[in-house]
């Protein structure tokens, strides 16, 4: 009956054994004693899915036993005693639990003398579905804020993964730009590291809760998230994607070398996708939006003449206060 539940796993044959001993389908007598009640465990059915015995078997705990690990599971397969319990007790009223008896149940692990560690990916899973999804949204949300009044450059990526858990609780508008500042913030730190699509994906986020009339609101904040998506895009070969997205922005832009930015970013594009001509023709048209022509045939004393102008632009205003 064993083998054929659990296909001979032993993490779930040992969770399969606690649950029948939890249901007194195995009794243990003595030490050298055990009574196994092999009719009624014929007859009953039990799970074939080890999350499904799991959730059976957590569900047999003490009530605070039970929140104390659901608190652990979301927080991830590892968690800090100071944050659970700060977590625990402005969450619930009862007094905060022993994480040794989890221990002793072989349901989580001390790794030192203020961290925890489910001790099976599968218990963190179970321990996660013992309540509804309001009240994941609810604790999730909880944990965002208690993080970010923690370290929050330590815990930046952590956050926005609550919050991303909890989106139904964000509603008024000071709560939607604090979290598409916040995914901003996500977004530049993903793309320093080269992880391109995490940081597509938290400027998208970003952009989402912005209002309709951001750019004239918050043009900055519009600017930075919509320039970081279509960089990202750019970098994960979503080049359509990008390029409507850059033309969108040239025309709510307000300041030349913020044009200037989204020209060299197109220009990149068009080059890279073979679009040489295209390229070309668009170079000029921006050019002469900052009093730039280029002539048809081009000399060196023509060039010499750009860069002396150049020089002296640069020279007199610096690159930083060209508009």
């Amino acid at each position: 009956i064993m083998y054929r539940k659990t296909e001979g796993n032993p993490f779930f044959a040992i969770e399969l054994i606690k649950n029948l001993k939890a249901h007194k389908y195995i009794t243990i007598e003595s030490k050298t004693e055990v009574t196994v009640d092999l009719k009624n465990i014929k007859k009953e059915p039990v799970s074939d899915n080890v999350v499904e015995v799991l959730i059976d078997n957590l569900s047999l705990l003490a009530e605070e036993d039970k929140k104390s690990l659901f608190i652990g599971a979301a927080l991830g397969n590892r968690f800090s005693k100071n944050t659970h319990k700060h977590l625990f007790e402005t969450l619930e009223t009862s007094p905060y639990p022993d994480l040794q008896f989890l221990v002793d149940e072989g349901l989580i692990i001390r790794v030192d003398i203020n961290e925890f560690v489910f001790s099976h990916d599968r218990i963190q899973e179970a321990a996660y579905s013992l309540y509804d999804s309001e009240k994941k949204e609810s604790l999730h949300f909880t944990i965002a804020g208690l993080l970010e009044e923690q370290t929050k450059e330590d815990h930046l990526f952590e956050i926005v993964d609550h919050y991303n858990k909890s989106l139904s609780l964000v509603q008024t508008p000071d709560e939607k730009m604090h979290l598409a500042e916040l995914f901003l913030e996500a977004g530049k730190k993903a793309r320093s590291q080269g992880a391109f699509s995490e940081a597509l994906d938290f400027f998208s986020r970003g952009i989402d809760f912005l209002p309709e009339d951001s750019w004239e609101r918050f043009y900055d904040l519009s600017f930075e998230l919509s320039f970081g998506k279509a960089e990202s895009l750019y970098i994960n070969s979503e080049h359509d994607k990008a390029e409507i997205i850059l033309h969108d922005m040239y025309n709510k832009t307000q300041k030349k070398y913020q044009k200037g930015e989204i020209a060299e970013l197109l220009l990149q594009l068009y080059c890279i996708s073979s679009k040489y001509l295209k390229a070309i023709t668009y170079a000029n048209e921006v050019l002469k939006e900052f009093d730039i022509t280029i002539p048809e045939k081009i000399t060196n004393e023509i060039i010499e003449n750009y860069k002396f102008k150049l020089d002296n632009m640069l020279a007199e205003k610096g690159i930083e206060n060209i508009q």
